[in-house]
């Protein structure tokens, strides 16, 4: 857009002045750059006033100015995730926001990462996104900058487990076995460089007569990895 724009050679207080509505300029491409030239176009009735018509009018500099990039929006989808030990996000979809109509702008999506605010599970939990140089490709990418929109959330749910007590026989008076159990579906993950485990153990029904005694659950727990907590998994246990 024009900026300025004066006269010289007017003389004395000839009524003379410029109709800025006719003067147009075009630089000489549309992409970004430095001191871009500019060619201004003056239009016949670039000159108005009384004494208009005593004058003729060209252009005596060679006008410059700078094209600067474009901020753009990219909208960025998260996985929800169950919960696997890591912060890592998977990023599900991304879309940008305020490219020129014809412009050829696309999006490389390995350059797009995300981590979760912490490994724990949680709603909504808050996402910070990563936007890596090159993200936006395309003949016309370099006249775009481009930052992600809003606070990108997603959920982390409880790990799923289910323990199956081992069934176990004892000759009359004999003391208990060992009570032992298997991972019957789903698994344990590793948290900070430690695999997570169990702690207690198993406890069958009271009783000292011949018959079936239920082994239970006890005191068996999960111990999460480094910094973590049971509660990232949901135990279910099946008697024995």
């Amino acid at each position: 857009s024009l900026t300025s724009s004066a006269l010289t050679g007017v003389i004395n207080s000839d009524d003379v002045s410029i109709n800025t509505g006719q003067v147009t300029g075009r630089f000489n491409t549309p992409d970004v750059g430095d001191n871009k030239p500019v060619t201004v176009t003056l239009g016949a009735s670039v000159l108005s006033g009384t004494k208009a018509g005593n004058y003729s009018v060209t252009l005596t500099n060679s006008p410059t100015a700078n094209i600067t990039t474009k901020a753009i929006t990219m909208t960025v989808g998260i996985s929800n995730k169950v919960y696997d030990g890591s912060d890592v996000a998977t990023i599900s979809s991304s879309s940008v926001t305020g490219v020129e109509s014809g412009d050829n702008v696309n999006i490389d999506g390995t350059k797009i990462s995300g981590l979760f605010n912490s490994a724990d599970k949680g709603d909504g939990k808050a996402v910070t996104v990563t936007l890596a140089t090159g993200v936006l490709t395309g003949t016309d990418s370099t006249n775009y900058t481009v930052t992600v929109a809003g606070s990108p959330s997603a959920n982390i749910t409880a790990r799923p487990i289910t323990v199956t007590a081992d069934n176990k026989t004892k000759g009359s008076g004999a003391a208990d076995p060992t009570f032992t159990y298997s991972i019957t579906s789903g698994s344990l993950v590793s948290r900070g460089g430690q695999m997570g485990s169990f702690t207690g153990t198993l406890a069958r029904d009271a009783g000292t007569a011949a018959g079936t005694y239920p082994i239970r659950q006890g005191d068996l727990a999960i111990v999460d990895g480094v910094g973590g907590s049971a509660s990232n998994y949901t135990l279910t246990f099946v008697n024995g």
